[in-house]
């Protein structure tokens, strides 16, 4: 039970501000987690991309472009 993927819903991600902060938070507790970015407007995912590239978060991150209403 211990080797669990935390998933999560970052709604509303904008440029990923949170987003470090969790993934430090998870290496430090040592869990694995699955980041799910979901942004409507494209203008904000150009930085999120370059930061998931950046930060080589690419196994931990998937962005997900869509509206939730």
């Amino acid at each position: 039970m211990e080797n669990r993927t935390f998933v999560c819903y970052y709604v509303g991600s904008g440029k990923g501000l949170i987003l470090e902060k969790l993934i430090k938070a998870a290496k430090r507790l040592k869990k694995m987690v699955k980041v799910y970015c979901i942004e409507k407007n494209p203008y904000p995912l150009q930085t999120l991309k370059r930061r998931i590239t950046r930060n080589k978060w690419s196994k931990f991150v998937e962005i997900v472009q869509a509206d939730i209403k």
